[in-house]
């Protein structure tokens, strides 16, 4: 552009008004470009034009525009050292942007030589993302857009770390009637660069009691947040399970698992188990938001979040056994649901195996009037105790049980258990009486597993031995006496026939004589 057209153009920019002619021109504004990055500032012009230049100040009246672009020519001092370039369709570009270029440029497009430029503003504002790229709570780690903690102390932050422009920040606490506003304090600092925005409250539980879910927001130019809200559940102090009602489940080893978790309009959940046996603090397996787009995370292998908020475990180990519980609520009301998962594990056989029966469920055994008697379960769990019994009510006077021994070996997992008790059998008792081995007293409601075989009963061992010893003697006085009297028969017979021969033989040599 020549100086002469220049101050023409110039005074036609003063003095000419741009209404009536902005649909030749069109940009948004204001228009955001990243710090240290290439951007553009985007504007469309109707085509077949005869010059647009760009200026980046203000007061153009006193300077040249630093780009121009006249017949599809590029130009100007802003072209020549690489700050600057322009689009086929106009629009100028910034090779690298820096917080000199946060300011208001303005773009004079010319039609014709014999029209008045029409100029149009645009702000351009520099930003600096944050890192990380949305506002985070403290609690949570930088990292972390939602997390779930257990209060330790009632001051809660939201921040959002060195964003140009200055980013507000609001916290409020989220109900199934609306977000609630609460007491917070905002401050801010910055670099010279970007500002650091935090808000803190103490205001946590007021208006629940248990569960509370602040959402923490962030007001920012668009494109700027990946998100521009993150949120914290936060659980008020450890439960104490052992004033809530608990429901008891038994679940086979390998088979599936769900628990239930009943709701109503459920805003927030977490799923925890505790040990059975310690007083360590619940592990978390999940939790979850279900506000807007519904967030879970999940932290324990093998774990499922289900329907309506059950929790699944698709293949139960004896690992798995334990208190689980879920805490829900959605802001204004909280609920508890507490389960005692039992792992059962059937024995091997699946039946207590008596002493004697050769792992039959059934057989006869003989046995004393005073005697012992042995059952066991093999790799059972959980561990149950075992008792006899007379298998019909009416014997249950004819024989006692005494002396029991109960020994239970823990193979870390399962158990084998073994009763072996002193039976009695009162006078006059039949020699036959049906008995069983049978799980009792806790689980058997689950366990229910018996053994059952009858009793016959024969002679002390003493007497039994004494009447087998004299039969045994008499048998060997009956030897004794058979043998001779059968040696002195046959020497009889032999005597007889040798005799008769004799006779006979003498009887034929007189007849021949005669």
């Amino acid at each position: 552009m020549t100086p002469v057209f220049a101050c023409f153009f110039l005074a036609a920019v003063l003095v000419t008004p741009c209404l009536g002619t902005r649909s030749y021109v069109s940009c948004d504004s204001p228009q955001y470009l990243q710090l240290g990055h290439t951007g553009t500032v985007n504007c469309i012009f109707q085509e077949n034009y005869f010059g647009i230049y760009w200026y980046n100040t203000s007061d153009y009246s006193r300077n040249q525009p630093v780009l121009h672009y006249e017949n599809l020519v590029k130009s100007g001092i802003g072209y020549k050292t690489g700050e600057f370039d322009v689009h086929r369709n106009g629009s100028l570009i910034i090779n690298n942007a820096t917080l000199q270029h946060d300011t208001t440029f303005k773009v004079a497009y010319v039609r014709t030589r014999m029209e008045s430029p029409i100029v149009v503003d645009v702000v351009v504002v520099v930003i600096v993302r944050p890192t990380p790229p949305f506002p985070f709570f403290d609690s949570c780690g930088s990292f972390n857009q939602t997390c779930y903690i257990l209060m330790k102390h009632p001051s809660q932050q939201c921040s959002i770390i060195h964003a140009r422009p200055k980013i507000d920040l609001s916290l409020m606490t989220w109900t199934v009637k609306g977000d609630k506003q609460i007491d917070t304090d905002n401050t801010t600092t910055s670099d010279g660069i970007g500002y650091t925005s935090r808000v803190t409250t103490v205001d946590v539980f007021h208006y629940s009691s248990l569960l509370s879910l602040l959402i923490c927001k962030a007001s920012s130019p668009p494109g700027m947040l990946e998100n521009n809200y993150s949120f914290i559940l936060i659980q008020n102090g450890l439960v104490d399970l052992s004033s809530q009602e608990k429901t008891v489940q038994y679940i086979k080893r390998y088979m599936e698992m769900e628990l239930l978790c009943p709701n109503n309009n459920m805003g927030f959940l977490v799923w925890k188990k505790a040990s059975l046996t310690d007083n360590s603090e619940p592990d978390v397996l999940l939790y979850s938001v279900q506000i807007g787009e519904p967030i879970t995370r999940i932290f324990a292998d093998g774990v499922i979040f289900g329907v309506n908020g059950s929790l699944r475990v698709p293949r139960v180990e004896i690992t798995h056994e334990g208190l689980y519980f879920c805490l829900t609520g959605n802001g204004t009301w909280e609920r508890i649901n507490l389960y005692e998962v039992l792992v059962v594990v059937y024995p091997t056989p699946a039946y207590p195996v008596v002493q004697g029966c050769d792992h039959q469920r059934y057989c006869v055994l003989e046995v004393a009037h005073e005697s012992s008697l042995t059952c066991t379960l093999s790799g059972i769990r959980p561990q149950v105790d075992l008792g006899w019994e007379t298998r019909y009510d009416d014997d249950a006077a004819l024989i006692s049980f005494t002396n029991h021994q109960l020994i239970v070996k823990d193979n870390g997992g399962t158990y084998d258990v073994s009763l072996t008790s002193t039976i009695h059998v009162r006078d006059g008792s039949p020699n036959r009486v049906t008995v069983q081995c049978k799980v009792q007293g806790m689980n058997s409601d689950v366990l229910g597993l018996s053994t059952q075989i009858d009793l016959v009963f024969v002679e002390d061992n003493t007497e039994h031995t004494t009447a087998t010893q004299q039969a045994v003697q008499q048998s060997h006085v009956n030897v004794v006496l058979v043998i001779p009297i059968a040696v002195v028969t046959l020497c009889v017979v032999i005597v007889v026939i040798v005799v008769g021969l004799f006779i006979k033989k003498c009887s034929g040599k007189d007849t021949f004589k005669e």
